[in-house]
Protein backbone atom coordinates (compact mmCIF):
# COMPACT_ATOMS: atom_id res chain seq x y z
CA UNK A 1 0.00 0.00 0.00
CA UNK A 2 1.39 3.41 -0.92
CA UNK A 3 1.99 6.07 1.73
CA UNK A 4 -0.85 8.17 0.29
CA UNK A 5 -3.29 5.26 0.44
CA UNK A 6 -2.12 4.40 3.95
CA UNK A 7 -2.55 8.01 5.08
CA UNK A 8 -6.02 8.14 3.53
CA UNK A 9 -7.01 4.96 5.39
CA UNK A 10 -5.80 6.49 8.65
CA UNK A 11 -7.83 9.65 8.06
CA UNK A 12 -10.90 7.62 7.12
CA UNK A 13 -10.50 5.57 10.30
CA UNK A 14 -10.61 8.82 12.28
CA UNK A 15 -13.35 10.37 10.19
CA UNK A 16 -15.86 7.52 10.38
CA UNK A 17 -16.55 7.48 14.15
CA UNK A 18 -16.42 11.27 14.37
CA UNK A 19 -18.90 11.62 11.50
CA UNK A 20 -21.16 8.99 13.05
CA UNK A 21 -21.20 10.94 16.35
CA UNK A 22 -21.99 14.20 14.56
CA UNK A 23 -24.84 12.54 12.69
CA UNK A 24 -26.32 11.04 15.86
CA UNK A 25 -26.18 14.47 17.53
CA UNK A 26 -27.67 16.09 14.44
CA UNK A 27 -30.58 13.63 14.27
CA UNK A 28 -31.24 13.93 18.00
CA UNK A 29 -31.14 17.72 17.81
CA UNK A 30 -33.50 17.83 14.83
CA UNK A 31 -35.95 15.55 16.61
CA UNK A 32 -35.98 17.87 19.63
CA UNK A 33 -36.00 21.20 17.81
CA UNK A 34 -39.40 22.84 18.19
CA UNK A 35 -40.51 25.61 15.84
CA UNK A 36 -42.26 27.53 18.61
CA UNK A 37 -38.98 27.86 20.55
CA UNK A 38 -37.07 29.44 17.66
CA UNK A 39 -36.47 33.16 18.02
CA UNK A 40 -37.17 35.28 14.96
CA UNK A 41 -34.41 37.71 14.01
CA UNK A 42 -35.22 41.31 14.79
CA UNK A 43 -32.33 42.84 12.88
CA UNK A 44 -32.41 41.44 9.37
CA UNK A 45 -29.17 43.26 8.55
CA UNK A 46 -27.31 41.33 11.25
CA UNK A 47 -24.72 38.75 10.28
CA UNK A 48 -25.43 35.04 10.27
CA UNK A 49 -23.48 34.60 13.52
CA UNK A 50 -25.36 37.43 15.24
CA UNK A 51 -28.71 35.95 14.26
CA UNK A 52 -27.66 32.36 15.01
CA UNK A 53 -26.67 33.34 18.57
CA UNK A 54 -30.34 33.94 19.34
CA UNK A 55 -31.04 30.24 18.68
CA UNK A 56 -28.20 28.26 20.29
CA UNK A 57 -29.69 24.82 19.55
CA UNK A 58 -30.09 25.72 15.89
CA UNK A 59 -26.59 27.19 15.83
CA UNK A 60 -25.19 23.91 17.20
CA UNK A 61 -27.00 21.88 14.53
CA UNK A 62 -25.61 24.16 11.86
CA UNK A 63 -22.10 23.78 13.32
CA UNK A 64 -22.41 19.98 13.24
CA UNK A 65 -23.49 20.00 9.59
CA UNK A 66 -20.78 22.49 8.66
CA UNK A 67 -18.07 20.48 10.41
CA UNK A 68 -19.27 17.26 8.79
CA UNK A 69 -19.25 18.90 5.36
CA UNK A 70 -15.68 20.10 5.79
CA UNK A 71 -14.24 16.92 7.25
CA UNK A 72 -16.00 14.74 4.66
CA UNK A 73 -14.54 16.88 1.91
CA UNK A 74 -11.05 16.55 3.37
CA UNK A 75 -11.22 12.74 3.22
CA UNK A 76 -12.81 12.74 -0.23
CA UNK A 77 -16.22 11.53 0.91
CA UNK A 78 -18.04 13.71 -1.58
CA UNK A 79 -21.47 12.12 -1.14
CA UNK A 80 -21.38 12.68 2.63
CA UNK A 81 -20.09 16.23 2.07
CA UNK A 82 -22.91 16.90 -0.40
CA UNK A 83 -25.58 15.64 1.99
CA UNK A 84 -24.08 17.69 4.83
CA UNK A 85 -24.09 20.75 2.57
CA UNK A 86 -27.81 20.26 1.87
CA UNK A 87 -28.47 20.04 5.62
CA UNK A 88 -26.34 23.13 6.21
CA UNK A 89 -28.15 25.16 3.53
CA UNK A 90 -31.56 24.25 4.94
CA UNK A 91 -30.47 25.14 8.46
CA UNK A 92 -29.12 28.48 7.20
CA UNK A 93 -32.56 29.17 5.79
CA UNK A 94 -34.10 28.37 9.20
CA UNK A 95 -31.66 30.70 10.98
CA UNK A 96 -32.88 33.62 8.86
CA UNK A 97 -36.53 32.50 8.74
CA UNK A 98 -37.48 30.28 11.69
CA UNK A 99 -41.08 30.16 10.46
CA UNK A 100 -40.00 27.91 7.59
CA UNK A 101 -39.13 25.11 10.05
CA UNK A 102 -42.09 22.76 10.00
CA UNK A 103 -42.59 19.00 10.16
CA UNK A 104 -42.00 18.63 6.42
CA UNK A 105 -38.61 20.34 6.67
CA UNK A 106 -37.75 18.35 9.81
CA UNK A 107 -38.51 15.10 7.92
CA UNK A 108 -36.40 16.27 4.98
CA UNK A 109 -33.47 17.09 7.25
CA UNK A 110 -33.80 13.80 9.12
CA UNK A 111 -33.89 11.96 5.79
CA UNK A 112 -30.70 13.70 4.64
CA UNK A 113 -29.11 12.85 7.98
CA UNK A 114 -30.09 9.18 7.60
CA UNK A 115 -28.70 9.09 4.06
CA UNK A 116 -25.40 10.51 5.31
CA UNK A 117 -25.38 8.00 8.17
CA UNK A 118 -25.76 5.13 5.71
CA UNK A 119 -22.92 6.50 3.55
CA UNK A 120 -20.67 6.77 6.60
CA UNK A 121 -21.49 3.19 7.63
CA UNK A 122 -20.39 2.00 4.17
CA UNK A 123 -16.92 3.54 4.47
CA UNK A 124 -14.30 0.80 4.41
CA UNK A 125 -16.73 -1.95 3.49
CA UNK A 126 -15.71 -2.20 -0.15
Amino acid sequence: MSDDASDNQKWLARFKPEAARHLVELARGLEHLHPQTLVKPTNLKATFEEIARTNPKLRELYRLAHTLKGSAGMVRQTEVAGLAEQIEKNLTRVVFDPDCFDEELRRKLLNLTEQATEKVKQIGQD
